[in-house]
């Protein structure tokens, strides 16, 4: 049997890096010292610490258990693991993010917009936890318009108007573990300028003695109605 052993410590790496931990909530940090094939060796203690102390933000434990205050906050090298082996003595560090807690307030802005056939709108939201905390792009969200319509909506919540007007309804629906929180919005797409003229009924036919009323709309290329500040009604008569 042959038994290839680890070469001499070369580097300490912290794992989850960065770590994640939810405002008030704990997470438990792992250390492994490595050759310099990364090769694990076994056995080694680790000693952890801050860096800098951070007690208003988290505390570490001696066994790299991280306890988090209720604001959140990123910091960059925040925690540091050190071992040594055979004289030779290494340590490692992993970024640290505290993140919301549980979904209690969603909401999508804005709430009312309006704007050109062909135009883009961004939406954004605004998600709080139980102490006040903003989530950030960690939270799911999924974005749909309700109305069938050719305009569409992407994963960041940017609308963007097809050719047909009308008004349509945005949803926004936020899942944190088993908390689900969702809001909605309305946009109206607007028509272009008008570029014609249609009548109803078209084509027509009238007979000898007969009557029609005709009405007429003003619209866009695309065929979406234009306000117009007059459309005239007409009654045409056949000869007779």
């Amino acid at each position: 049997t042959v038994v290839v052993a680890p070469g001499p410590l070369d580097r300490v790496v912290v794992t989850p890096n960065p770590a994640l931990v939810e405002a008030g909530h704990t997470l438990q940090l792992e250390a492994s010292g490595q050759d310099r094939f990364g090769n694990v060796i076994p056995g080694l203690a680790f000693a952890w610490q801050e860096t800098p102390p951070r007690a208003e933000e988290f505390a570490m434990s001696g066994t790299g258990l991280i306890a988090a205050d209720t604001a959140t906050g990123a910091f960059a090298n925040a925690v540091k693991a050190t071992t040594t082996s055979e004289e030779i003595s290494k340590s490692g560090s992993a970024d640290v993010r505290i993140v919301a807690d549980e979904l209690v307030s969603f909401g999508i802005s804005p709430d009312t917009a309006a704007l050109n056939v062909g135009g883009l709108l961004p939406f954004v939201y605004e998600a709080l936890d139980q102490y006040g905390n903003r989530f950030g792009p960690e939270l799911a969200v999924t974005w749909s318009i309700l109305e069938p319509t050719d305009s569409t909506i992407d994963d960041a919540g940017r609308f963007r108007a097809g050719t047909r007007a009308g008004a349509f309804t945005v949803r926004a629906v936020a899942t944190k573990r088993t908390v689900t929180r969702e809001d909605t919005a309305r946009v109206d797409v607007l028509p272009e300028q008008m570029t014609a003229v249609q009548f109803v009924p078209s084509p027509m036919e009238v007979g000898a003695s007969q009557s029609v009323t005709i009405s007429a709309r003003a619209v866009d290329q695309h065929g979406n109605p234009v306000p117009a500040e007059s459309v005239r009604i007409a009654q045409v008569g056949g000869g007779g």
